[in-house]
């Protein structure tokens, strides 16, 4: 009994001591008002309920002990009854300040707890410290930041510096010097780099590669670790040294790249950063060796656009800093395209996490995890949110906000590419492609299967198949002109260093031309020299000031078309202007359907396009009406003559012709540029039958290609020609179809003594001419009477005479009209001179004229009259390809010029009707052709079962083979012609004069020659030249024979 009351006691003390200690700390609730039994259950009870002890584990906020004062508690809740709902402090509290979806963060803290920020939680002094920052490590972050604490565990910022027992639970290498002699090991995807006890690296294998699987001796083998701490650790102090480790020249709270090495200290008051611009990366991601040239590219500041357009131009700012300006944009920096907590290859997670380390897994290193900061998602959210990549059907239906509506419902498809091309797909639609309306990425899709389609890394990152990581990480300028651009040893345009033998398709021998050729208008330019041309101001490092309209052809993509022509103020050019680029005359994206579509439309596809810049008024100014911004796209050219003459034509606003700029003008307008377009067309290489076949354009002299030396071998790049330095080859012209008709000792001669032979001529012609038209103009000027006739004669004098010489090929373009354009400058200046004086009466017209066609042919031999009638008494002069053949026809108003004798070719008949008042010209093409003879050859195509190059008893002809000829004698030379076998293989041709032909089969896949495929045949006059043959044999029948045995 004595024992039971002792017992009763005992236990009467307890419960009064618990009810004199729950007193003592929440006496404070009761008097606020606190309902006691939340946390107590019914009559006080000492004991805890649920709720009680869930308040007891939450708000410990030293660390060690609930709040004391009732204060604290209305901090976050609306009253002490219900305690529910929270208000805004309290809902901000519980949203910010959790480690997970079901643990406040105040659980896990330990002591000082909320005091590393606040003054006194617990007393209700919820004021931030204001002393110096310290930091706390990331695990404390991961108290209130749990996922992207998770996130960033497992990426290869944490390990960068990692201590040797983690090293060790990774299961990395041992190096060779044991582990007891490791400090530190430096975790990359290519290398763990070893440091002993003392800081120092081992001075022998002391790094082990990845992607090799050994270990080697490194750059800094035996070196000290130094101040590599500023990158790879956080809170690097280079003031400090730790004795221990003396090849460390700093200190640091914690290895690796922690929270607080970007976001700052967060103790004393949590004054952290959160930083969104590229240039926080850049403290790192720096020179040479972890350099990654963003801030090069034009996606580092300043790509700035308001409103809507930041989700593309300036992503984070849209979410937080909506007001921003072109000042301090952070444009599209690295955190859109990659989180960075959590931008490491799920793959390497289970060797930080789990401990597993596989050298298979990690030999292949893997480019870095990407995302898409979506701003839109975000500001939504209240909180960061990046999308996965993983939908690839982007933007049904109408986004003008992110597709062009060129694309038109349906959505942007990447179902199957890369991650990479998903990535830029997010933003690059909006616009089209480079900002061109209607493009697509189809670049290789035409002839390759899908594992071999061109991605946007491949030529903006040096090749999604070139060495990765590294190399990759050092190409963010995205700058498509980089060394490995286009592909590694797997893709289409493979380099010869990659592997020669598969180097066909190279374009380093391209931009190598190119960066050397007048196209670089920003580095060559038409001066040549470094200083001297379009870009520069014949100043080191001072770019020059142009009118906007020049830019429509020294850098179409910097053109402005929204900006008049007449406008010519001049505008500074900056680092952003680009040149005559490849995406100027190339559909580089959109290739693979391109040359589908050029397939369709011309019969044969076509690599080039024109850069159209003001294709599409995308805006016009609602007071003026006039568009104020365009779209461009890219718009078919049937050959290059027409691509090339989109800029090398009269186009300059001002120079599109012949007058005076002014009244007051010194000299009249001359030709701007290289006109090549002007004098070409209309030459004897696109009007004479002759020579239509062969498609003469500006890539038939001036792109000339060589691949490969004499003996069949594909040179290296470094000898490689590829034509786009745009100069004409005469050695390599020769070595194709040109030689035919150019052979040394020819009349035509070869093609190099044909130019300098025209270039001669023209030239000592222009400067007979000169003289003449300049002379004229000096009168003109110092005359002080009437001179309104001669000043409109002189001008169209001037203009002829700088139109042969602005050309540049002095007449090779052209010969004919050369010569015409300066015989009518001397002409126009004579008149100009006799017109002095004169207020004119109206110059003289050709009123009707015979033959009435332009273009008019006869057989050699024939006699062909020219006729005219005028409307003035004149003077005729008659001209053939500009020489001078009759000038008797002095004071008529009808003349007529006969010839029975001319050889044949392809002649310009002029017929200039002149007087005191003017002149007028008529111009016909007469086609003279070669006398028809009874001359032929002939032959069949034979199938040659037995392959022995004959044809045999049994054998049948080939139907539907085509058979090609031409001359190759200076009496044949201009006939070419064409034919099919009929169902007999028999092919024919007729009507030959005498002379050598060669005549060849084009082959068919799948068949083999037997015989010569080309064969030379000289015809006598009338001569017909019968079964000249071509043998060919199966290649299949040959394999379906050998597996017969």
């Amino acid at each position: 009994m004595k024992r039971e009351a002792i017992a009763i006691g005992i236990g009467i003390f307890v419960i009064l001591l618990a009810l004199a200690v729950t007193g003592s700390a929440h006496s404070a609730y009761s008097s606020a008002g606190a309902n006691c039994s939340y946390c107590h259950g019914p009559n006080f009870n000492p004991f805890l309920t649920e709720k009680g002890l869930y308040f007891k584990n939450i708000h410990k906020f030293n660390g060690l002990a609930e709040p004391a004062v009732a204060a604290s508690c209305t901090e976050c809740h609306t009253n002490l009854n219900l305690f529910l709902p929270l208000n805004s402090t309290g809902e901000f509290y519980n949203g910010t300040h959790r480690y997970n979806d079901t643990t406040l963060a105040s659980t896990r803290l330990a002591p000082p707890a909320c005091y590393n920020c606040h003054v006194d939680v617990n007393a209700s002094d919820f004021t931030f410290l204001t002393g110096t920052p310290t930091y706390l490590t990331s695990a404390m972050c991961e108290n209130c930041h749990k996922a992207k604490y998770d996130n960033w565990t497992n990426t290869l910022h944490r390990v960068m510096l990692t201590e040797k027992s983690k090293a060790q639970a990774m299961g990395l290498p041992e190096p060779e010097v044991g582990w007891a002699d490791i400090s530190y090991v430096i975790v990359t995807k290519f290398e763990f780099a070893y440091i002993n006890t003392t800081g120092y690296f081992p001075a022998q294998n002391d790094a082990y590669e990845t992607e090799t699987k050994e270990f080697v001796n490194s750059s800094h083998a035996g070196g000290a670790y130094g101040t590599c701490g500023r990158c790879h650790t956080t809170n690097w102090n280079a003031s400090a040294r730790n004795s221990s480790l003396p090849g460390f020249n700093g200190t640091f709270s914690e290895p690796g790249i922690a929270c607080e090495r970007c976001h700052k200290p967060a103790g004393n008051g949590h004054k952290v950063a959160v930083n969104y611009s590229g240039n926080l990366c850049r403290e790192c991601h720096t020179g040479g060796n972890h350099g990654t040239g963003w801030e090069n590219g034009e996606h580092a500041p300043p790509p700035y656009e308001n409103g809507s357009c930041m989700f593309c131009h300036s992503s984070f700012d849209q979410y937080k800093n909506p007001n921003v300006t072109i000042a301090n944009a952070t444009g599209v920096s690295c955190g859109v395209c990659h989180n960075i907590h959590d931008m490491t290859d799920d793959k390497y997670a289970e060797t930080f996490s789990k401990g597993i380390f596989d050298a298979t897994n990690w030999s292949e290193v893997a480019d870095s995890k990407l995302s898409f900061f979506n701003a839109t998602a975000s500001i939504a959210a209240g909180t960061d949110i990046f999308d996965d990549l993983s939908n690839r059907l982007l933007y049904p239906g109408t986004d003008t906000s992110r597709k062009d509506a060129s694309y038109g419902t349906a959505p942007i498809n990447v179902t199957g590419r890369p991650v990479s091309e998903v990535l830029c797909s997010m933003c690059h639609y909006r616009h089209g492609l480079a900002h061109t309306a209607g493009v697509n990425l189809t670049h290789s899709r035409m002839n390759y299967p899908e594992s071999k389609w061109a991605t946007c890394t491949d030529c903006h990152m040096g090749g999604t198949n070139a060495t990765v990581g590294k190399d990759m990480m050092r190409l963010h300028a995205n700058d498509p002109l980089t060394p490995n651009s286009c592909g590694g040893t797997t893709k289409c345009h493979t380099t010869s260093a990659q592997n020669l033998s598969a180097s066909s398709h190279s374009v380093i021998p391209v931009i190598n031309e190119w960066k050397a050729s007048a196209h670089n208008d920003k580095e060559v330019g038409v001066g040549g020299d470094d200083y001297n041309h379009f870009y520069w101001n014949n100043t080191a490092g001072v770019p020059n000031s142009r009118p906007n309209s020049c830019l429509k052809c020294h850098s179409p993509m910097n053109w402005n078309p929204a900006i008049l022509e007449s406008i010519t103020t001049n505008i500074p050019l900056d680092e952003g202007f680009k040149g005559i680029t490849c995406a100027v005359c190339h559909n580089l994206h959109d290739m693979g359907d391109w040359l589908k579509k050029t397939q369709a439309q011309f019969g044969e596809a076509k690599a080039y396009a024109w850069y159209n810049k003001d294709a599409i008024v995308a805006a016009t100014d609602p007071i003026t009406g006039l568009p104020s911004r365009y779209k461009a796209n890219y718009t078919m050219m049937a050959n290059t003559t027409e691509l090339c003459g989109n800029c090398h034509s009269n186009i300059r606003y001002g120079n599109t012709g012949p007058g005076w700029a002014s009244a007051t003008a010194s000299n009249p307008i001359s030709p701007h540029g290289y006109p090549a377009k002007d004098i070409f067309v209309g030459s004897v290489k696109q009007t004479d039958p002759l020579f239509t076949k062969m498609n003469f354009s500006c890539i038939s002299c001036h792109m000339a290609t060589m691949i490969k030396d004499s003996s069949g071998s594909i040179l290296p790049d470094s000898q490689k020609v590829k034509g786009h330095s745009f100069e004409v080859n005469t050695t390599i012209l020769m070595g194709t179809n040109c030689s035919n008709c150019h052979i040394t000792g020819s009349s035509l001669g070869n093609l190099s003594t044909t130019i300098e032979k025209i270039q001669a001529e023209i030239h000592d012609n222009w400067n007979a001419t000169n003289i003449t038209v300049m002379n004229a103009l000096a009168q003109i000027k110092a005359y002080s009477g009437e001179k309104n006739v001669s000043r409109d004669l002189i001008a169209k004098a001037y203009w002829n005479l700088r139109l042969v010489s602005s050309d540049g090929s002095w007449g090779v373009h052209n010969p004919m009209k050369a010569r015409e354009l300066l015989n009518d400058s001397s002409r126009l200046a004579n008149e100009a001179v006799l017109a002095l004086g004169s207020a004119g009466a109206g110059k003289p017209n050709i009123t009707s004229f015979n033959p009435s066609a332009p273009t008019v042919t006869d057989n050699i031999g024939a006699s062909r009259t020219f006729s005219i009638a005028a409307n003035q008494t004149v003077n005729v002069t008659w001209y053939i390809n500009g020489t001078i053949v009759q000038d008797t026809n002095k004071s008529v108003t009808e003349a007529s010029y006969t010839n029975t004798s001319a050889a044949p070719g392809t002649w310009n008949v002029t017929a200039v009707a002149q007087n005191t008042n003017g002149s007028d010209m008529h111009k016909w093409d007469w086609i003279v052709k070669e006398e028809i003879t009874a001359a032929s050859i002939s032959g069949f195509k034979i199938k040659d079962s037995n392959r022995n190059g004959k044809w045999d008893a049994g054998e049948v002809g080939l139907p539907g083979w085509n058979i090609q000829m031409r001359g190759i004698d200076p009496e044949t030379w201009r006939i070419r012609n064409e034919t099919t076998t009929d169902d007999t293989g028999f092919y024919k041709f007729e009507d030959l004069p005498a002379g050598r032909y060669l005549v060849w089969e084009n082959n068919m896949n799948g068949y083999v020659p037997s015989s010569g495929p080309v064969v030379v045949i000289t015809l006598a006059k009338g001569e017909k030249s019968a079964n000249n043959n071509f043998t060919n044999w199966l290649a299949k029948d040959m394999i379906d024979e050998l597996l017969k045995r």
